[in-house]
């Protein structure tokens, strides 16, 4: 019985502009939309999945997070689930190379492939992903007048396990630095997150978690995180690269014209003076820097974005654990490990590209020279510098009330995220903060949160202002099942 296929290339970050310099080299191709049109009982998508930097190592590994949609043009997409079986990798097209693991999250709203063995450097692999065949059923879909798209994102994983909030620097202190209290609420030490599924009280009370509030941007000091309450110790996913511009200009391509107005980011006085570089094209979205992390989104952008793609925002824990992992704190410690930023060749250059000024390539990083390439404890990048990133705080009842649901691919008819625990608004509601510091514009002087800020510093801890701006972006993650 012959087989009608259905073939569209699409590149998830590289918004329809060919890889070069895309910081993970992370390319999706040869995409291939299979079914059986008399029967329907059997729909499949077939791809190439390939990026340079990949690794399998005794302490963890990257991987491709892959989601499929269906394109529609001007009335959007149709996110297409998994089937729950019927995966296959189809070649290694690498004669070194590790064949992969392919894990469908529970939701089946997309899956993890990353080595399943020991391994270093390139990865190339042809795959083939079975669909849920519900939609296929449904009376408002048509699959002959729907485009096939396949997107996917480097991924960092990131063991279960104990790790400590805090600095033992006493400066940090005056940077709202987390701390466990004493009787009075004064300093006892550091605070230890030794479980997931437990209640943490915040106060000045002993043994609480808590820290000073000398701008009233660090949070409130009260309330509990609830059982729920993604803390960091559980494992989880997080992306390699913060949000880059190729990135969300696909994003804004799979919308509908209703949901992309809300979501276009660009327009304002400075966007192209200040690193900005999505435009309009024949009515299409385009990066002229594709990969060029992405300024200029607000949170709801943020979070439109997350719940597209099936991940969810990070908590204030989870930022700490993914850059300093299960070692003791140092002093005014930066995510690569050491207080100082001299090594650092990781920086913004004069023509606005996130670079490594001394050449070296990511094949190069190492846990003893992450301090060179900005590289946290689980080789997460920019963690501090590039952008500031937007975390769900610990500091108002709002960010306390988040549970740690994941997008589930599809948003709103007017283009927001649907996730009820989510933080809404931008105009300091509340409900999230900024970790990391955040690079402003060449030239500008260098401070404690400009563009470096080590890692336990949370002075905008639970300051959920800064709507579209130049220095603000975001990354995402997903709990491990």
């Amino acid at each position: 019985m012959p087989l009608l296929k259905k073939i569209a290339v699409l590149l998830w970050a590289l918004a329809l502009f060919p890889l070069t310099v895309f910081a993970s080299d992370l390319t999706i191709s040869n995409v291939e939309l299979i079914y059986n049109r008399d029967t329907s009982k059997e729909v499949s998508v077939k791809f190439d999945l390939s990026w340079k930097h990949a690794w399998h190592s005794e302490k963890n590994y990257d991987a491709a997070w892959i989601i499929v949609k269906f394109l529609q043009d001007d009335n959007g997409y149709r996110h297409a689930l998994l089937a729950g079986g019927g995966h296959a990798v189809l070649r290694n097209n690498l004669s070194d190379a590790s064949r992969p693991a392919i894990k469908v999250a529970g939701d089946r709203v997309g899956c993890f492939i990353y080595p399943g063995a020991t391994h270093r450097g390139p990865v190339d692999w042809t795959i083939r992903v079975a669909l849920d065949t519900a939609l296929l059923a449904n009376r408002n879909f048509n699959l002959d007048n729907a485009r096939i798209a396949v997107y996917g994102s480097e991924m960092v994983y990131i063991p279960a396990g104990v790790f400590t909030l805090g600095d033992p620097d006493t400066t940090a202190l005056r940077f709202g630095a987390f701390y466990r209290a004493d009787d009075a609420g004064k300093p006892a030490g550091l605070f230890k997150i030794t479980a997931e599924k437990t209640l943490v009280n915040i106060g000045a009370a002993k043994d609480r978690l808590c820290y000073r509030t000398d701008t009233g941007y660090e949070g409130d000091r009260s309330g509990s995180l609830s059982a729920e309450f993604p803390k960091g110790y559980q494992a989880f996913y997080m992306m390699k690269y913060e949000l880059a511009q190729g990135e969300y200009a696909a994003f804004l391509n799979s919308l509908s014209r209703e949901q992309s107005q809300p979501r276009a980011n660009f327009g304002g006085k400075g966007y192209y003076r200040l690193r900005g570089a999505l435009k309009i094209e024949h009515d299409i979205y385009v990066a002229a820097s594709p990969q060029r992390p992405c300024n200029f989104i607000s949170w709801d952008d943020a979070c439109a974005f997350a719940d597209w793609v099936g991940l969810r925002p990070m908590t204030e824990l989870e930022f700490t654990k993914a850059g300093r992992g299960p070692n003791e704190p140092l002093a005014h410690e930066y995510p690569w490990g050491t207080a100082s930023k001299a090594q650092l060749a990781r920086v913004v250059a004069e023509n606005d590209e996130l670079i490594m000024s001394n050449g070296m390539n990511e094949g190069q990083l190492t846990d003893k020279n992450r301090e060179v390439f900005g590289a946290s404890y689980y080789w997460v990048m920019d963690l501090a510098g590039s952008l500031w990133e937007r975390v769900i705080t610990v500091g108002d009842s709002l960010g306390r009330a988040f549970l740690g649901t994941h997008g589930d691919g599809r948003v709103n008819y007017y283009g927001f995220a649907n996730n009820a625990d989510w933080p809404k608004g931008d105009t300091e509601i509340g409900g999230f903060g900024f970790r990391g510091g955040g690079y402003y514009e060449h030239q500008r002087a260098y401070s404690e949160f400009n563009p470096h800020s080590p890692i336990a510093y949370r002075r905008f801890g639970a300051w959920a202002g800064g709507n579209r701006t130049h220095a603000y972006g975001s990354r995402f993650v997903r709990t491990a099942e």
